[in-house]
């Protein structure tokens, strides 16, 4: 039996809110968003409504919704399930992946949907990866004896009271791994090392401004002397063949890049929290995607994204336009749409982080011969419908409240588990100090899911779903499905 379910307008969003379906709501709290953009298709695996369901993303949509709905959800592998007839986003980040409430159930669905698709090409590089014992085979309630994981904690830090409880909760999941034969090993340094190491031979931005990522009227503010451009010309001059950090400057004086990068009055916030903020390719690559989409359709009337932008919606009275919210419309449809270069500086840079961040990944993995990496998929629980999803930028790194974005950023397999549940949130408010800004407070009680991550190396999965049924085997969720 098939059924549709809801998500976030074109697969873009975090709350679960379209204009034809209306809001997912979570099943764990009704007044709370599911997260997206795959809302619908989690809510209804959580809520008893289906045994599995297909989940779509390009940066948080299968795990965010996952996490959130106290799931087991698989963003596998690029290339191992095919994405055609999938609206796309990014030809780069898109992939598909599974639901369900138990490990088994998501192993199955794996199974059925992973293969080559002559109409994806992507998914030819999944010829002789899949077991042909199927994923079930790889499955062990032993699974974490004598795994080797490496803990990013990167990701699981308390930059805020509201961050406490689901970092708390993370660290009683990797508890729980240890007692059932897991070594935890933490490659937090390490990553921000090979990550300092691999940067500048493909991201040469970051060596031209000690903090590329932040406003440069914020820069005064992490320390007075960025200031002067006396004392850090770089900041100011980052194209100049003798500012400090360009690259020129470094290979004629042989300065280590390593230590330079680490150095944190320097380069302040540099680490994989940071770069993984700047470095999603489909802002460029949605337009193409969209319009080959739309040709291949061969709808008569809606042919581009133009179309859908100018054109008034079938059996409507408007003028123009379609009945998406304004914000949507002018910040991500009509600002993408107007981007017709793919040869774009920014966007070339911006693949190579992706690929900068496949190599950082690997390199720990083979560092440390790890089995996979292990973190919360995120520190911020559901929030509100209606409220704000997405903080800013922290001082001390980028901090989404909906997910990071590791997985997604390197094509990556990764598997979202329940861990626990809080007992207590906090929501977004009017900052009393600033009312332009809003800030985590208004304490509630509430028993919010939380889901731990693990990722693992490009076709991995049979890895992954033996280290993730071993846990299964062993976690106290403390909460039964809905």
């Amino acid at each position: 039996i098939l059924a549709k379910t809801n998500l976030d307008e074109f697969g873009r969003g975090s709350s679960g809110l379209s204009t034809l379906g209306g809001q997912v709501r979570n099943p764990y709290d009704t007044a709370r968003i599911p997260g997206g953009s795959s809302g619908g298709s989690g809510v209804a695996v959580a809520a008893n409504l289906t045994l599995v369901a297909l989940a779509e993303e390009t940066g948080v949509s299968i795990r965010n919704p996952a996490a959130n709905s106290n799931i087991v959800g698989i963003a596998p592998t690029q290339g191992l399930v095919s994405r055609e007839g999938v609206i796309p986003i990014s030809f780069t980040q898109d992939r598909v992946g599974a639901y369900a409430r138990t490990v088994k159930d998501a192993a199955t669905l794996l199974q059925v949907i992973s293969g080559y698709d002559a109409n994806d090409p992507v998914t030819a590089s999944s010829s002789g990866r899949i077991p042909r014992e199927g994923y079930g085979g790889a499955l062990s309630a032993q699974g974490l004896a004598g795994a080797r994981l490496g803990v990013v904690r990167q990701f699981m830090t308390a930059w805020t009271p509201a961050d406490r409880e689901s970092v708390d909760i993370a660290e009683k999941a990797l508890a729980d791994m240890k007692r059932a034969g897991a070594e935890v090993i933490d490659v937090s340094a390490d990553m921000d090392k090979a990550l300092a190491m691999l940067l500048p031979q493909l991201d040469p931005a970051y060596l031209s401004s000690p903090a590329p990522y932040l406003d440069r009227s914020y820069l005064p503010k992490i320390d007075p002397d960025y200031a002067d451009p006396t004392k850090y010309p770089g900041i100011y001059y980052g194209g100049h063949a003798d500012a400090p950090f360009s690259t020129e400057f470094l290979v004629k004086n042989q300065i280590d890049l390593d230590a330079t990068l680490l150095n944190h009055k320097r380069f302040p916030g540099f680490g994989i929290n940071m770069t993984l903020n700047d470095a999603r390719t489909n802002p460029f690559e949605f337009r193409y995607s969209f319009n080959r989409y739309l040709a291949r359709r061969g709808d008569a009337n809606i042919k581009t994204l133009d179309d859908v932008l100018n054109k008034p919606p079938h059996n409507s009275t408007a003028t123009s336009g379609v009945f998406f919210s304004e914000n949507f419309k002018n910040n991500t449809l009509i600002k993408e749409n107007a981007r017709t270069n793919l040869n774009d500086p920014f966007y070339l840079e911006r693949l190579l982080r992706r690929k900068t961040h496949q190599e950082v990944i690997l390199k720990v993995m083979a560092d440390h011969n790890l089995d996979a990496l292990v973190y919360p998929m995120k520190t911020i629980p559901a929030s509100p419908i209606g409220a704000r999803t997405a903080p800013s930028p922290a001082a001390a790194g980028y901090r989404p409240s909906s997910g990071n974005v590791l997985g997604s950023q390197t094509g990556f397999p990764s598997i979202i588990m329940p861990a626990g549940f809080t007992t207590v949130v906090y929501d977004w408010i009017a900052d009393p100090a600033d009312s332009t800004r809003t800030i985590l407070g208004n304490a509630v009680p509430a028993q919010a899911p939380v889901g731990m991550e693990f990722l693992g190396a490009p076709f991995s999965e049979p890895t992954l779903l033996k280290l993730v049924s071993g846990y299964e085997n062993i976690a106290q969720i403390g909460r039964a499905h809905v």
